[in-house]
């Protein structure tokens, strides 16, 4: 018991860098790795969302423009004022890297990015011609004869750092063995015969879906990024859903319930207001379009009355 409470209060971490692992750790115990720029993709945008969670989905559309696959890379990313830090990452060549250094990745606890620990701190060199320094709040790594006052990396306690909640590390297994690769000779063979007979049939298919869909990004002139065409169709949603609204108070202002010698005597549309001016030579009838307005979920101010006039002019919000 005593064992355990002492190992949850190690902090087992290390910096891993392309060519070197920097700091000293117990394999017997979860480790928590740092990585440098080398190893994750960084970049910064404000996107029309309030939450975090809002933009998960739009993270691979953005990083396609830097070309990244979505089936290779994970993807995370964090808040940070009125901006968004995203990050994209290759499990697979993180677990690589730490078998070669003879570290077991399923020991690894989190991984943590460099942007996120050493952000806006001194230059730190990693004595490797490289250092880790802030430039316009990216953390970049940089040739170190381009920085003069950076600490030496062997002079930082790594045990004392205060590391983020970081992020789960998927583990791959590569390890098979010979007997188990006979054993599942027979049934991928036969899975690679039914595959390639699928694959014959759907050719043709597939060409015609691919034609299909050059024709309509020319047609309808789509942007390159999936990303891009979301924010024009959250546009045009927008500027729809404001038409059915216009529409909707319209039809409300055409069957108003009006006598002899009342009618609308003008009405001005903008983009999120209705201006309505409404003549009846009884000026008690006023108040009762106005009620009427509100029965069918139309909120309306009375801006101006003129009683000389017999009118009223009321106020919608779209």
């Amino acid at each position: 018991m005593l064992r355990w409470i002492f190992n949850k209060k190690i902090k087992n971490i290390i910096i891993l860098d392309k060519d070197r692992v920097i700091g000293e750790f117990d394999d017997k115990n979860p480790i928590e790795v740092i990585l440098t720029p080398s190893y994750y993709w960084f970049v910064k945008r404000k996107l029309p969302i309030k939450f975090a969670f809002q933009a998960k989905e739009y993270l691979p559309s953005i990083f396609e423009e830097f070309g990244i696959s979505e089936k290779d890379h994970s993807y995370t990313l964090l808040k940070k004022d009125d901006e968004f830090w995203l990050y994209a990452y290759s499990d697979k060549t993180i677990s690589k890297a730490l078998e070669n250094r003879g570290i077991n990745p399923s020991m690894i606890n989190k991984i943590h990015f460099a942007q996120n620990i050493f952000n806006s701190k001194k230059p730190i060199d990693l004595n490797n011609g490289y250092t880790l320094a802030d430039i316009n709040g990216t953390l970049c790594k940089i040739p170190s004869n381009l920085v003069k006052d950076r600490i030496n990396i062997q002079d930082l306690r790594l045990e004392d750092i205060e590391l983020d909640k970081g992020n789960e590390l998927k583990k791959y297994s590569s390890i098979i063995d010979e007997k188990t690769v006979k054993k599942l000779l027979i049934p991928i063979f036969l899975l690679a015969v039914l595959y390639a007979l699928q694959t014959y049939f759907l050719y043709r298919e597939n060409l015609k879906l691919e034609k299909q869909k050059d024709e309509i990004f020319s047609k309808y002139s789509l942007l390159s990024t999936t990303f891009q065409n979301r924010a024009v169709l959250k546009n045009l949603q927008n500027k729809n859903l404001t038409q059915k609204r216009i529409r909707y108070i319209l039809s409300v202002l055409f069957s108003m319930p009006f006598s002899k010698n009342e009618y609308i005597q003008s009405l001005d549309i903008s983009d999120n207001q209705a201006k309505i001016t409404i003549r009846s030579n009884d000026s008690s009838r006023l108040k009762i379009f106005k009620r009427y307005l509100l029965k069918h979920n139309i909120k309306v101010k009375i801006s101006n009355q003129n009683i000389d006039k017999k009118t009223v002019s009321l106020e919608v919000s779209l």
